[in-house]
């Protein structure tokens, strides 16, 4: 008999999933008692609740309002720079790669691709004034052609709305065989829980690389990361030549 039956016939199976479940719910309740707003719970994700999409972004857009611009960039995208300059020097870009970088606040990501030989430009709902880095744009709604980009980058999915609307921007405007490359912080199931400004957060990795995978995307590398915080860099091929993944 296995470990798993002898554990099913002694009834442990079953006392542990149920307080796996209240171990949730419990996060779930603390999730909307921290952050004074709903959360609609479904189940591996979970979506603030907001009254309408403009009430969205209202939300997303007043971050760089609050928190100022130079404080954003020395906080997050000054770090960012400095730790992508060492992480993408694997992929060792072709000089002209094109680059779309999404939700880049005051493009610190998007140095770091220019500084690697690449065409780059971010797009945020609020990139603030003399952004030289980053254009107005909602990644709900790219403003790019289809098949037209080789590299689309974001560390910024917790604060989509729709992700699948998300996905379906970055499979269309993706070349054949381009790269869609995340960093995320772990799931509320994990070690981290979303802050003020997140609008959408997942139980574990595992069930936002499902969710990715769901549009196509083949998931071929996933690295642990410390720096700018504890979190996994996801490396995704578009279409065809989506080599095996590999640790």
């Amino acid at each position: 008999m296995s470990l798993k039956q002898v554990a099913a016939s002694l009834g442990i199976l079953p006392a542990a999933r149920a307080a796996k479940r209240s171990v949730h719910r419990a996060r779930v309740a603390f999730l909307e008692w921290r952050l004074g707003a709903p959360w609609a719970n479904g189940g591996s994700v979970m979506r603030r609740t907001y009254r309408d999409y403009e009430h969205y972004k209202e939300h997303q857009k007043s971050k760089l309002d609050a928190l100022g611009a130079s404080n954003i960039d020395a906080g997050l995208d000054a770090p960012l720079y400095r730790v992508l300059m060492e992480r993408l020097a694997r992929y060792a870009f072709p000089r002209g790669t094109t680059v779309v970088c999404l939700a880049a606040r005051r493009g610190g990501e998007v140095r770091a691709f220019i500084e690697h030989g690449c065409f780059a430009v971010g797009i945020d709902l609020n990139p603030g004034p003399e952004n030289q880095y980053v254009v107005v744009g909602d990644f709900h709604h790219l403003q790019f052609a289809d098949g037209s980009v080789d590299v689309v980058f974001t560390n910024s999915l917790d604060h989509a709305l729709e992700l699948d609307k998300v996905f379906a921007e970055v499979v269309r405007i993706l070349k054949p065989g381009g790269r869609f490359l995340v960093e995320t912080a772990y799931g509320f199931n994990e070690t981290d829980l979303p802050s003020h400004w997140e609008a959408t957060f997942w139980a574990t990795t595992a069930d936002l690389v499902e969710r990715i995978s769901a549009h196509g995307l083949a998931l071929v590398e996933r690295l642990d990361i410390e720096q700018p915080h504890k979190g996994v860099h996801l490396q995704f091929r578009s279409g065809a030549h989506a080599p095996a993944a590999r640790a």
